[in-house]
């Protein structure tokens, strides 16, 4: 099974300069097959993950769908300050 968490980790880790503040945390949305991905950064690497109008965030959110497809898993990405 992807480990989604750990995809995400891979992908934002080079998008950010405090690498070691980084950190993706899961929880299980309201049904089985809905998970939530919990995104901590400092304020700056968060707008660095989100990009202008949002289009970094997006297309991170798209790669994931490619994974969670084929585990008829539906994801959501929450941006989080430390």
């Amino acid at each position: 099974m992807v480990e989604l968490d750990q995809v995400l980790l891979d992908l934002l880790k080079p998008l950010v300069v405090d690498k070691d503040n980084l950190s993706v945390t899961v929880e299980e949305g309201k049904t089985e097959s809905d998970v939530i991905l919990h995104v901590h950064a400092n304020s700056e690497d968060i707008a660095r993950m989100i990009g202008k109008k949002g289009t970094i965030a997006t297309s991170v959110r798209q790669v994931l769908s490619i994974a969670t497809t084929t585990l008829n898993k539906h994801f959501s990405i929450h941006f989080e300050q430390n």
